[in-house]
């Protein structure tokens, strides 16, 4: 199997470590990245409710939802894109309360085999559950893949193999800021059009880690003096990637040719199998995974799965004349109809790898210590963390495409993220239950307490009030609030003790 028109698009799942409390907060995170990175080249963000309603109050004509900044036309194309994507698959209200906002990043560029030298493009969506998700788009025709090359190339990151890259300055020198390697590797030399990009031999995660650490140094107000402290900052110190895999066989007339001539191959790449050759697959395996009823694709004439590993989307010779048919009833061109499919596609993927994402953060920060070891206060304070984050996995009023809606469906299934769900949905129970007690045990002391002081009070009051009514109140109060404090010390010692037994 020879594969000539290939696109990877590699999306890394990262924690900015910062928790976004209010709308403002993620306006103020895009602003500054524009403002104070050079390797930001565009922005866009979106118009929420309140700045719609004041501008139309003053008269301002609308005809786009959102605030673009770029730094040239051809970026603005760009964010043009995602805006077009954003405006056909997601709900406005979703938009308009300020989830996400997408920018594009400087390009770097890898060395392949044979010395060929390729760019790869770079964008970011950062959502206001901290969570930003980088994707590295890179683009290859006429090289001659074959499946063992592909899945080389899309295990990058897992393999973390020294590979030569051209490193934008511009990226080294926002790095700088956190590093003092890499400041004292730059020096003062001013950027020209010759050094303008740094050839380095570096690992995919190395590199993925500079710009995160740009975009996190901006999310976490710039107090992060060194990269480590910033690292530091984190929720949650690992990253996830996942690979989207998009090919073109132009040769091939239709996607049941190419299942009948090919499907072994597909499979291996589809989930990662890298050391079975494919004729020692199951057949069994093979022809459940490619069952009509998980190709996502609504169209004939393309091909679309998804694995928990990674996606396929494949186009065949079909899909060119589908295109040109359908361009001509949207006035846009079938490269930019292709575009906008890719968009559409890697929406949902981001959306669907934003949400397991977030529940392995929330799982992780219910396992750090069991629920019973948790303070009141911590136990009250992770139990509204939670709440806010679960309850987007419910929000119906997030994608309106019906081919997008179902994709987002069906994704949920194969990246078990409703099972995922149950388990945090459980421990949330367990500190519900557990702040309950607790809760339960002071109310009823506390009931104790005030029938004991409303037999008391009035003896404080007769043998002091004839002296000073105010003092005999004023010692009343201070017994009250002494009891229940020591109480509560008394209480929480016992708990503690109770708990470790």
């Amino acid at each position: 199997m020879e594969i000539n028109d290939f696109e990877i698009a590699w999306l890394y799942i990262l924690d900015s470590g910062r928790w976004i409390n209010k709308r403002e907060e993620l306006k103020v995170i895009a602003e500054e990245l524009y403002k104070k990175t050079s390797v930001t080249e565009g922005v866009i963000r979106y118009f929420t409710m309140e700045d719609l309603e004041e501008r139309a109050k003053a008269g301002k004509k609308m005809k786009y939802k959102a605030v673009f900044k770029y730094k040239d036309e051809k970026i603005r194309e760009i964010l043009d894109l995602f805006y077009s994507s954003d405006m056909d698959n997601v709900d406005p209200e979703y938009l308009e309360s300020l989830q996400i906002f997408r920018a594009k990043l400087t390009s770097f560029e890898i060395y392949l085999p044979n010395d060929r030298v390729e760019p790869v493009e770079v964008r970011v969506l950062f959502h206001n559950s901290g969570i930003l998700i980088l994707e590295f788009w890179l683009k290859l025709k006429n090289m001659a893949l074959t499946p063992e090359i592909i899945n080389e190339i899309q295990l990058f990151p897992r393999e973390e193999l020294n590979l030569t890259f051209n490193v934008p300055r511009k990226l080294l020198k926002d790095y700088a800021q956190i590093n003092r390697d890499i400041a004292d590797f730059l020096g003062n030399e001013p950027e020209t059009e010759e050094n303008k990009m740094v050839k380095l031999e570096l690992t995919l995660h190395e590199l993925v880690w500079m710009y995160w650490a740009v975009i996190a140094h901006i999310a976490t107000n710039q107090k992060a003096k060194t990269s480590t402290e910033l690292l530091h900052s984190l929720r949650y110190n690992a990253f996830r990637y996942f690979p989207v895999l998009i090919f073109n066989f132009p040769e091939i007339s239709n996607p049941k040719e190419l299942l009948e001539k090919y499907k072994r191959e597909l499979y291996t790449m589809l989930f990662q199998e890298i050391y079975l050759k494919p004729e020692h697959l199951r057949d069994d395996f093979v022809n459940t995974a490619f069952d009509d009823s998980n190709n996502l694709a609504d169209r004939a004439d393309y091909l679309l799965y998804f694995s928990m590993e990674s996606c396929l989307y494949i186009y065949t010779q079909q899909s060119q004349s589908a295109l040109e048919y359908i361009s001509k009833k949207m006035e846009k061109t079938p490269e930019q109809l292709l575009t906008l499919e890719k968009l559409e596609l890697i929406l949902v993927l981001t959306l669907l790898n934003l949400r397991r994402f977030l529940l392995m953060i929330y799982d992780f920060l219910l396992s750090r210590r069991p629920i019973s070891e948790m303070e009141t206060d911590e136990l009250t304070g992770m139990r509204g963390i939670l709440s806010k984050g679960v309850e987007e996995f419910y929000d119906l009023k997030l994608l309106v495409k019906t081919s997008s809606i179902k994709r987002l469906e069906r994704g949920r299934e194969f990246f078990e993220i409703d099972k995922a769900l149950e388990v945090i949905e459980k421990k949330l129970e367990l500190i519900d239950s557990a702040v309950s007690g607790i809760h339960n045990n002071l109310m009823e002391f506390l009931s104790v307490l005030l029938g004991i002081l409303v037999q008391v009070g009035p003896i404080i009051a007769l043998s002091i009030g004839e002296i000073n009514p105010p003092i005999a109140a004023t010692v009343a109060i201070i017994i009250f609030f002494g009891i229940y404090f020591l109480y509560k010390r008394i209480y929480r010692m016992w708990y503690r003790r109770r708990k470790f037994k």
